[in-house]
């Protein structure tokens, strides 16, 4: 049976259709989500591309349970958190510029502090359209953030939470290049 904090993925599940997030949480939530959505497709038209459908469940079915992205870490309660996890784990396995979405593991344990508990996931069959925007969504989330570069982030992952063939890999650091630099 999979687990998240201690919670089945069902009771989860229905702790995240009885919440409802408060107002300026979502505003914040939505300012900022509106806000990396622009900056994904900045770094997309680099390459002659564009994602307006970019993170679409964030902003529909999950929107309440992404709302508590936008509270202090320090603030939220356990079942926040857990509802954050679930939230992050449906919307991975379920938007295809994520690599958990061409992996066939259920991701038991998975938590956003460890996102692959059975070991390295198996991104190989992820098609080009899909790694592109995988690294417009890097770039994007460099910028906002500003904890590191794409690159920086390539290789925390490359083949240690992710497994990609060398001729993903090579096509992973062209787009990068084009897009970052």
């Amino acid at each position: 049976m999979v687990k998240l904090h201690g919670y089945t993925l069902a009771h989860l599940a229905n702790m995240m259709f009885d919440i409802s997030a408060p107002d300026e949480l979502k505003r914040v939530y939505l300012e900022r989500t509106k806000k990396h959505i622009g900056l994904v497709n900045k770094y997309a038209a680099k390459i002659g591309q564009s994602y307006p459908n970019h993170d679409a469940s964030k902003l529909s079915t999950l929107l309440e349970a992404y709302c508590f992205f936008s509270k202090p870490k320090e603030e939220r309660t356990k079942e926040e958190d857990a509802v954050l996890d679930i939230a992050t784990y449906i919307h991975i396995t379920q938007a295809p510029h994520h690599p958990e979405y061409w992996t066939d593991s259920v991701l038991s344990g998975f938590t956003r502090q460890n996102p692959n508990p059975n070991g390295i996931i198996d991104a190989r069959d992820m098609p080009t359209e899909y790694l592109e925007e995988m690294c417009a969504d890097w770039c994007g989330c460099s910028e906002e953030f500003g904890t590191n570069t794409p690159f920086e982030w390539y290789q925390q992952v490359n083949g240690v939470r992710w497994l990609f063939t060398p001729e993903q890999q090579s096509l992973i650091l062209e787009t990068l290049r084009k897009m970052w630099e």
